[in-house]
């Protein structure tokens, strides 16, 4: 039940955003993502009709401002590069970025949920350890518990078929 104005922080090439705006066609999407990872999305998209209801805006989460609040926020891969507190810290930023009832997904690994291959959380756990200044799988009792603080509510956890999951709450109305 996602609407727009979407905010997809990270996002890559905006592929969950894509498929999103496909269910609403009068949709807005706003892709933030470091400009090198924009100029590869673009290479990847070359045709202007592919980037129809996105607007590519370069920038870092950490240190981006906002004038607009958004029905709906995605998190994908990103909480992981980041040591706990300030990913809880970007989580609670993103959650003050909803309107009321909106809602805030974040997509990523989670060691502690079951999947078909349940050693891949916990070494791309690993992967993160060795590869990011600071950066882990967070589990998804501690993501859960962020939410809480951050004020959201109707807390679900989705496992998928791919060994990954999504988090996905709303802000109070």
């Amino acid at each position: 039940d996602c609407q727009s104005p979407i905010l997809d922080i990270g996002g890559g090439a905006g592929a969950l955003s894509r498929r999103l705006l496909q269910d609403l066609p009068k949709g807005r999407a706003v892709l933030l993502e470091m400009a090198e990872i924009l100029t590869a999305a673009r290479k990847l998209y070359p045709r202007k009709n592919q980037w129809t209801g996105m607007e590519l805006r370069p920038g870092d989460f950490r240190n981006t401002k906002f004038t607009e609040r958004f029905a709906t926020i995605i998190m994908a891969n990103i909480l992981h590069i980041y040591a706990p507190d300030e990913a809880r810290r970007l989580l609670a930023k993103a959650a003050g970025l909803l309107v009321p009832g909106g809602l805030l997904l974040v997509h990523d690994y989670f060691p502690d949920r079951p999947g078909p291959a349940l050693a891949k959380g916990s070494l791309y756990d690993l992967n993160m350890m060795l590869n990011t200044c600071e950066g882990r799988c967070h589990d998804s009792g501690s993501i859960a518990a962020w939410f809480k603080e951050a004020g959201l509510s109707a807390i679900e956890i989705n496992d998928l078929n791919s060994d990954s999951g999504i988090i996905c709450a709303r802000s109070k109305r």
